[in-house]
């Protein structure tokens, strides 16, 4: 079995805004992903990917080079992605004979 080092989670703040919780269990660290909602639509959206990006070492566009574009962009393919997994199987599935 591997052992886990780092949980990445969301959680709602006071029920109404959304951040990426990154918890380190070897340091006993919790980085908070909150990013400027002023700037951004979605930040549920953007947690995600800021969460996804740290796993991979933050690579290029960066998480301090994401725009109001790049976040729209995000939406879309989650959108899809749920649909794909969710949406698609569920639907196939009641229509089988």
């Amino acid at each position: 079995m591997k052992a886990i080092h780092i949980v990445y989670t969301p959680m709602i703040w006071a029920d109404r805004h959304w951040v990426g919780l990154v918890i380190n269990l070897v340091v006993r660290l919790v980085e908070v992903f909150d990013p400027l909602t002023s700037l951004y639509n979605d930040a549920a959206v953007l947690n995600v990917k800021f969460m996804e990006m740290h796993l991979y070492g933050d690579p290029y566009p960066h998480m301090l080079g994401i725009t109001d574009q790049n976040v729209d962009n995000l939406r879309r393919l989650y959108a899809m992605e749920v649909y794909k997994t969710l949406i698609l199987p569920a639907y196939h599935a009641s229509t089988s004979p």
